[in-house]
């Protein structure tokens, strides 16, 4: 399974969701849009009449050149961002499971449930956050950044959401704690015991950008938790440094990386769906849901851009590279999902059913295909939908 698609632009639904295999994790790397040269395949499409399309036409996204409005701006710049956003699986191969769903956060949305206090601040642009977890939820770290118009309204978010850390309690916690992080001076950090979980929280202002690194366990120190937040932040502090926010979101390009006019549009006349949505390389590892060996597998593959739209794309590095990312990402899915029968006619690709007991998070079906330099997958209600769906997307890439 490569990627389920949630809302865009809110924090209603998780993007993402992606079945594991165990390998050690990656390092970071520095967000790029640059491609390998692609080998086509050789191998001869199938012909649309071999394939059982269902009701589902076989219409590539029509992609407009920039967004309608300043809302699709603001959605659009969030992902933007996202390739500036620490993972913070990166920083800790314990953190294999979804915490808050990573997403943009635009349009004034609260950031998350773990940042309630957000609420009130609703000046920013738009926003992106990641968050991680270990397989019980001892411990979760989380890395997220608000953009604003100005500096000068970042720093007084700042001021203002620490603030709102220190002034919180009930009979469950300790006050908020102001601490200090060495070397750190800029960044504004609480300590809470909260329903017997230590957390801590850093805030600081980056140019028009408010970072947010939070982290929380039931039985790692606050020294530790304090150590995690501070790697974190540096890391961040540096990915932020790179990002050139635009100066009119309004005429941001809806496809930049030309890759979701390849994706199988939300219906027969071609429009894009609310969800749909493209990103970089980082983009796409944000929205695997468990990253152990998975997000390997993507920059092995030399995956630089994800589009959904109806179905997901990946695009490697070359169409070798392609077949290797099917090939690993079939194999990955074994621990939570059952092979299934693959589409009528497409024997080429690979399709899985969601084995009884796993969390309802994970489609119930999914199918997946390689095509060139790209991996398509789709899931569905029923493993006749994904098949009919993997099977359009299928005759999308091909042009057949």
């Amino acid at each position: 399974m490569l990627v389920t698609l949630g809302a865009c632009g809110s924090t209603a639904e998780a993007p993402g969701s992606t079945p594991p295999t165990i390998t050690a994790p990656s390092t970071t790397t520095t967000p790029t849009t640059a491609s390998t040269p692609s080998t086509p395949s050789t191998t001869p499409a199938v012909p649309a009449a071999e394939l059982d399309l269902g009701e589902f036409t076989p219409t590539a996204s029509k992609v407009p050149a920039v967004v309608a409005d300043e809302e699709a701006g603001e959605v659009a710049e969030g992902y933007r961002l996202a390739e500036y956003v620490v993972d913070p699986y990166d920083f800790d191969g314990t953190l294999t499971k979804p915490g808050q769903p990573s997403t943009v956060v635009a349009n004034g949305a609260a950031l998350s449930n773990m940042y309630y206090f957000t609420a009130p601040l609703k000046q920013w642009v738009t926003g992106f956050g990641a968050t991680r977890r270990t397989e019980t939820p001892a411990e979760e770290v989380s890395s997220s950044v608000l953009l604003f118009r100005s500096p000068a309204e970042a720093a007084k978010a700042a001021r203002g959401l620490h603030t709102k850390y220190l002034e919180s309690t009930n009979e469950n916690d300790q006050h908020d704690r102001k601490i200090v992080l060495r070397a750190h001076p800029r960044a504004l950090v609480t300590a809470q015991t909260n329903y017997g979980d230590r957390d801590v929280t850093a805030v600081e202002a980056s140019g028009r950008g408010l970072l947010i690194i939070y982290a929380t366990s039931k039985t790692k120190s606050f020294a530790t938790l304090q150590t995690v937040v501070a790697s974190v932040l540096v890391r961040q502090r540096q990915l932020f440094g790179q990002f050139k926010g635009t100066a009119t979101v309004a005429a941001l390009p809806v496809d930049p990386r030309g890759l979701l006019g390849k994706t199988l549009a939300g219906d027969a006349k071609g429009s894009l769906a609310p969800t749909a949505f493209s990103g970089g390389p980082l983009t796409a590892t944000h929205f695997v849901t468990e990253p152990q060996g998975v997000i390997g597998i993507f920059r092995a593959a030399g995956v630089d851009a994800i589009a959904a739209n109806r179905a997901a794309v990946l695009r490697a590095g070359s169409h070798v590279q392609a077949q290797r990312l099917h090939t690993g990402l079939a194999a990955a899915t074994e621990f939570a999902y059952a092979v299934a029968a693959p589409p009528k006619g497409l024997g080429q690709a690979a399709c899985f059913s969601l084995k009884r007991g796993q969390p309802g998070l994970r489609p119930a079906f999914s199918c997946q295909v390689a095509v060139d330099r790209y991996v398509a997958q789709a899931s569905g209600k029923s493993l006749l939908e994904a098949q009919q769906l993997i099977s359009a997307q299928y005759l999308v890439l091909t042009g057949s």
